[in-house]
């Protein structure tokens, strides 16, 4: 349908392999003139992070996981995942396929926008699961995620 005065992306871009012309698809062919387009909870690219945020949230990432059961299944993802190798027939190599690709290319998704609208806001944030992780990575200021927020889409 649509078109809509806003489009919402909640974690998810970071699942679809080709999320730019996704983006400018939905973009060009949902979104009413004035509207706004807004994503939450993608991963940075890695190569964007500081080397200690990324490694900071790959491990708090992994100790959180090692808790959750299902290690057999998650140790080979994890290889799969370190090796470069995405296996399309396991579900944890799916789900997890921004690790394989470097994350999100939010400047990329930036550029991608401004264009479009009169206004295009990033905002890098820290997230994570496990709750000690997420307290000291906000206080130590790191940023893992972000929210790109793009408003008054142009006619």
């Amino acid at each position: 349908g649509g078109p809509f005065a806003v489009v919402l992306c909640a974690s998810v871009l970071h699942h679809i392999p080709d999320y730019l012309s996704f983006v400018e698809g939905v973009v060009d062919r949902h979104l009413a003139p004035g509207g706004a387009f807004i994503s939450v909870q993608d991963p940075l690219r890695y190569d964007t992070m500081s080397p200690f945020a990324h490694r900071f949230d790959r491990a708090a990432y992994l100790i959180w996981r090692l808790g959750r059961g299902n290690r057999a299944s998650g140790l080979v993802s994890l290889k799969n995942r370190l090796t470069g190798r995405l296996d399309r027939s396991r579900p944890g190599d799916m789900v997890e396929y921004h690790v394989v690709r470097n994350g999100v290319d939010e400047r990329a998704l930036e550029g991608l926008l401004e264009p479009s609208f009169e206004e295009v806001r990033l905002l890098p944030y820290w997230s994570n699961q496990a709750r000690l992780a997420q307290r000291l990575g906000r206080r130590l200021g790191l940023a893992n995620q972000f929210a790109l927020v793009a408003e008054g889409r142009l006619a």
